[in-house]
């Protein structure tokens, strides 16, 4: 009969087998990870003043991220269903990165948002995190710098502070979370006339 003395015994014999085995940050060891989701990084949201549409053209939009840098192609149209990112890799980085267009959503009288893709896009949105094993890390330093049709249209620079939480997925041994962080950088030309 295993008592509650053999128990704790029991359990610090498997936590040193564990450890001895694959070392002090052993995932396959440590079951007491729970599954819920990390919203961390950096979020930048790119729009008109007064959250008016985006001017219709190709846009190119240099993301530098502590050492890594990408470059995202885009075209806005008169549609949301006709605008496009493209999806630039990176090879050999923990950086995961995702632009993308998005609308205005009307509001219907009862406050429920209609999905319409025939509407115009009124934002670009970005997310940056870093992600090693479990643990996901906001970059420390973010550069942006935005041309439309080859012209200059807005620029930014960021260096925000997270907020960490090392034992997120409870247990500190299944990696930390840094709450997201979100930013809003208004676009106009007349700002580098």
């Amino acid at each position: 009969m295993l008592t509650i003395k053999r128990l704790i015994i029991l359990e610090r014999h498997l936590a040193l087998v564990c450890w001895l085995s694959f070392g002090p940050v052993s995932y396959g060891c440590f079951d007491h990870c729970t599954d819920e989701g990390c919203l961390g990084g950096f979020s930048l949201t790119m729009q008109m003043p007064d959250n008016a549409r985006l001017p219709i053209g190709e846009y190119a939009i240099s993301v530098r991220v502590e050492e890594d840098t990408v470059q995202y192609t885009c075209t806005v149209a008169e549609t949301y269903e006709d605008s496009k990112c493209d999806d630039p890799k990176l090879e050999q980085s923990y950086l995961s990165h995702a632009l993308s267009i998005h609308m205005d959503y009307p509001e219907e009288e009862d406050g429920e948002n209609l999905w319409d893709p025939t509407q115009p896009p009124v934002s670009f949105e970005l997310g940056v995190v870093y992600i090693e094993g479990r643990s996901m890390r906001g970059p420390e330093s973010i550069s942006i710098s935005i041309e439309l049709n080859e012209t200059a249209f807005g620029q930014g620079d960021y260096t925000p502070v997270y907020e960490r939480d090392n034992s997120y997925w409870g247990n500190e041994h299944c990696g930390f979370c840094e709450e997201l962080v979100g930013e809003a950088l208004v676009l106009s030309p007349k700002q580098h006339g």
